[in-house]
Order: structure tokens, then sequence, then C-alpha cells
């Protein structure tokens, strides 16, 4: 799977829902870096995941809020 999280952009709406489930109860420091996959119906799925596989945080983000950052589409 490829990471394409640094060529997207967030809705507001969608920087705060990830933040929000991202921050529970976590330290900045030992939370890894956000990875993103894109679903077949145009959703985004942006997850942490642990060095030994467990999953951190996960949310899916809708279609319409989020687009490509210019970098790469």
């Amino acid at each position: 799977m490829e990471n394409f999280i640094d060529d997207i952009l967030l809705s507001e709406r969608a920087a705060y829902q990830w933040l929000a489930t991202a921050a529970g109860g976590i330290a900045a420091e030992d939370i890894p870096d956000e990875s993103a996959e894109l679903l077949p119906d145009g959703r985004l799925r942006i997850f942490c995941q642990m060095a030994d596989g467990r999953l951190l945080a996960e949310t899916i983000v809708e279609a319409s809020d989020w687009k490509w950052s210019g970098a790469r589409h």
C-alpha cells in the first residue's frame, strides 16, 4: 500500500475529525506518522499504526472532505 498523506488536503471538518480521533489520551511524541489509503468509493482512510502493527487511531474521511494537494495529482 502506498502512503500519500503528504499529497492531500483535508477540509477543516476532516482535520478536526482526525485530530479528535488521534489525540485520544496519547502523548504527541508517542504518535507515529499518519498514513493515508484511498478507498474504492473515493473516501480516504487515515490511520496511525504502531511499529508492532497495532492500530492506534483510524478515521474515514468522506470524498467531499479531502482533495489532492496538487503536488501529485
